[in-house]
């Protein structure tokens, strides 16, 4: 049984409703971000804050190339529950499929490949990811907390997460993962 999480909503200038900066929902509890006392977009400046005792906590998001900024936020408050984030699903906008990366010949042909060579004796991988990315084009801009209520909703135990990037810098303005 899911209980529901009460989440405390900060707004933007223009009066939207914001989610909090940093989400993590699993069924067995939810990490709850509130407020944000200090940005981060490097980790080393994170960690030193966290070391010096001027942040508790820091949530948020690495970049895989270590020349790229991080995304991470000391938030206010940390909350933690003991169930997945349950919150009212507001309405999405219409949302469609416009393209699809790699196209679907070359995905069937990596497989095919990745599976020739972990199948070979001399098999040299250790991980294969072997992912496709979606091209969606909504039609209004796509409220992240609206997307983050519909995808645990949708999801059969509760799994889910929402960051805010803004900490990264000017090249993430208003941007969520």
């Amino acid at each position: 049984m899911r209980v529901p999480v009460a989440v405390a909503t900060a707004t933007d200038r223009a009066g939207r409703a914001t989610p909090p900066p940093f989400v993590l929902s699993r069924p067995h509890g939810t990490v709850l971000a509130h407020g944000v006392h200090d940005r981060f977009d490097s980790a080393a400046d994170a960690a030193s804050a966290l070391r010096t005792g001027r942040v508790r906590a820091v949530v948020g998001a690495l970049p895989f190339a270590p020349d790229h900024p991080a995304a991470l936020t000391a938030p206010e408050v940390l909350d933690h529950t003991a169930t997945a984030y349950v919150t009212e699903t507001p309405a999405l906008p219409m949302i469609r499929v416009s393209g699809v990366i790699p196209p679907e010949d070359e995905h069937v042909d990596r497989v095919s490949t990745a599976l020739g060579l972990l199948r070979a004796e001399d098999n040299a991988l250790e991980k294969v990811v072997l992912a496709r990315a979606l091209v969606l084009e909504a039609e209004s801009r796509i409220d992240p907390g609206a997307l983050l209520a519909a995808l645990v909703s949708h999801d059969t135990v509760g799994n889910g997460f929402s960051v805010d990037l803004s900490a990264a810098g000017a090249q993430c303005p208003d941007v969520a993962w």
